[in-house]
């Protein structure tokens, strides 16, 4: 985060960690997300973004498998549980480019002042 703030930018998505294929490494991974969230919001500029309910059953368990916009059961993650298929990168894709055209105020109007 500051490397990228040193280096210029003014707006830092740090994208966090989805759920993982197993139960150890989705412990793991959430304390990772939470020192994420926790060193982001003590920088100005860098916005955390938390993808675990993106890549969660409603339950909030894991699923390779999670239903797209359409309803439809997709593979969204690889074999190995951890890595993402096409359709899981297209997913991430599309809420990332979301989050930052609302953050812009892209294809709207920008807010009253």
């Amino acid at each position: 985060m500051d490397t990228l703030l040193r280096g210029g930018a003014t707006r830092v998505y740090w994208i966090g960690l989805p759920i993982m294929g197993t139960k150890p490494f989705s412990r793991t991974v959430r304390v990772l997300n939470a020192i994420f969230r926790r060193q982001a919001a003590t920088r100005p500029g860098v916005v955390y973004v938390d993808i675990w309910p993106m890549f969660a059953t409603p339950g909030g368990a894991y699923s390779a498998y999670l239903r797209d916009a359409h309803g439809d059961l997709q593979l969204m993650r690889q074999s190995d549980g951890i890595h993402m298929t096409l359709a899981g990168a297209s997913r991430l894709g599309v809420a990332i480019v979301a989050r930052i055209e609302r953050d812009y105020h892209v294809g709207g109007q920008a807010p009253a002042s």
